[in-house]
Parts: structure tokens; C-alpha cells; sequence
């Protein structure tokens, strides 16, 4: 066989398989070739029936009135049968208009959950957009704290989380010289953390105050599974960052925080030991400690 007769072949195949395409896609609705097939049978079920009433009769030696009303009468049986075959073909046109519906309402439903999956999806990344805008201005504000401490050989500027741990080491010294002990009460700790802080040169309010609104804004937020963007958040803060956070719960300015404190386990990476004294880990419950038996 000749290349050019493989190619004419090759063309035939081809030309038949779009014919067969074209009459898959162009064909006609079962119910009208339903209809079209009964339409076709009751036509010819009338003639079959008049050739044999004609061929029964023949010959017919007298037509009158009455002769031919009775002739009439005799396709009473077809006018039955037809009324049976109408009545199926209301039926059966239901029946398909029925299953008609159905697709419909199925691909509605398909539609709708497709446009509430992207409603979803919209509101989740509109969440992460500003989630993780927030954890970037959370940062610049860290980097941006500031102080100057005394040292043995001058003063030293110290910034960003070093700052956060020059005010934990003062803050520890000052409870060395007040009366707490592991006997103090929650509200005894909470007040000696503000006496501290209102009195030292450590400004840290802009970074509680902001935190505080990246919690409530993960709380408030209307998604379905917050525990990867719980883990980042806590993946931000340092043990010093949580320890001083805990002292700040502690006070009558810093109590609010404790909601988010235990809805999010805040304390999970902070060991209850590096407090001044452990017994205080238990001032607040179910905020994340990990107690070891």
C-alpha cells in the first residue's frame, strides 16, 4: 500500500468520525423520536385496519346511511387504542420533563456550592491578606521599640526583642526587692507589675495593644480551622515575649488579653518554671501550660 492510499484512508477515518461527532451532538431528543415513532405506528395501524375491513366486507353490494355508521363504528377500537397511546405519551413526556427538572435542580445545586466554595475561598484570602499584614506591622513595631540601658562601661542603646528582655531582667530585680514570694496572690503580682512598669522607662503599651488586636481579630474571624494561624502567631513570640505578656494578664490593664490567652493556649511553648515563682502559672487556667508530672 501506497503512502498517498494510507493518507486517503487516514482521511476517510477522519472525515467519518466528524459525521459520527456531528450526529451524536445534532441528535434528536428521545421524547420527539418517541412521538414521531408512535405517530408513524398509528397511521399506519389506520390503513392496515381500513384495507382489512374493505378486504372483510368485499364486495360491498349496498351502502346506506346506516351501513356506513356502522363501518365508522368499527374503528372505535383504533379511537381506544389511540386514546391509550395518547395518554401514554403524556405520561411519558412527565416522565422526561420530571427527569428534565431534576438535572436541572442538580446542576443548580452543583452551581450553588460552587459559588459558596468561592465565597469561602474570597473571605479566606481576604482574612490572610490582612492576617499576615498585621504579623508584618506586629514585627516593625518590635524592631522599632527602643531604650537606653546603663551599663558597668557606659549606656547602650538596645532595641527591638532586646528591649522586651531588659524590661523581663528589671522586672524580675524588682520583684527580688519587693515582698512576692510563692505565697503572693494573683492580684498582689498584678499590682507590682504595674507599680514596675509605670515607673521604668520601658514603653511597651503600643506592642500590647497591638497584639491584643491581632488575637481579637483571629477570634472574631469567621473561618473554619484557625490552628495553623494560631501556630504562627505563638511561632512570633519569644519566651521572654510570653512571660512578660503573662505578668501584663495578671494586672487590672492587661486582664482582657486572658480570653485569647486561653482560646488560643498562648502559653503552650513557655515553661511554667521560667516564672518568678511556678506556683503563679496557676493564677490563670487552661492558657497552654505544660505541666510535667
Amino acid at each position: 500500500m501506497t503512502h498517498e492510499n494510507e493518507s486517503k484512508i487516514d482521511q476517510s477515518e477522519s472525515n467519518n468520525n466528524v459525521d459520527d461527532s456531528y450526529l451524536i451532538k445534532n441528535k434528536i431528543p428521545i421524547n420527539m423520536r418517541f412521538a414521531f415513532f408512535i405517530g408513524i405506528a398509528a397511521i399506519l395501524l389506520i390503513v392496515i385496519y381500513a384495507v382489512f375491513l374493505i378486504w372483510a366486507t368485499y364486495p360491498i353490494d349496498r351502502m346506506t346511511i346506516a351501513n356506513a355508521g356502522v363501518f365508522g363504528d368499527s374503528f372505535g377500537v383504533l379511537t381506544s387504542l389511540f386514546s391509550a397511546l395518547a395518554f401514554a405519551g403524556v405520561a411519558f413526556t412527565l416522565a422526561m420533563q420530571k427527569e428534565q427538572i431534576e438535572t436541572q435542580n442538580k446542576e443548580l445545586k452543583i452551581q450553588k456550592d460552587e459559588a459558596i466554595l468561592n465565597r469561602k475561598e474570597m473571605k479566606k484570602q481576604a482574612f490572610e491578606n490582612t492576617f499576615f499584614q498585621m504579623l508584618k506591622l506586629h514585627n516593625q513595631i518590635v524592631s522599632d521599640i527602643s531604650t537606653s540601658v546603663k551599663r558597668s562601661a557606659g549606656t547602650d542603646t538596645v532595641d527591638g526583642r532586646a528591649v522586651i528582655g531588659e524590661c523581663l531582667k528589671s522586672l524580675k530585680r524588682a520583684f527580688d526587692f519587693s515582698s512576692l514570694d510563692e505565697k503572693s496572690s494573683k492580684e498582689e503580682v498584678g499590682e507590682k507589675f504595674l507599680k514596675f512598669y509605670f515607673g521604668s522607662r520601658y514603653d511597651l503599651g503600643h506592642y500590647f495593644r497591638f497584639l491584643y488586636n491581632i488575637f481579637r481579630f483571629l477570634a472574631e474571624a469567621n473561618i473554619e480551622d484557625k490552628t495553623l494561624y494560631t501556630r504562627l502567631i505563638r511561632a512570633q513570640l519569644s519566651n521572654v515575649e510570653l512571660e512578660i505578656l503573662y505578668y501584663n494578664a495578671l494586672s487590672t490593664e492587661g486582664n482582657n488579653l486572658i480570653q485569647y490567652m486561653q482560646k488560643f493556649k498562648l502559653m503552650d511553648n513557655l515553661p511554667p518554671q521560667s516564672l518568678y515563682c511556678i506556683e503563679y502559672a496557676y493564677f490563670i487556667k487552661d492558657v497552654g501550660f505544660n505541666f510535667k508530672k
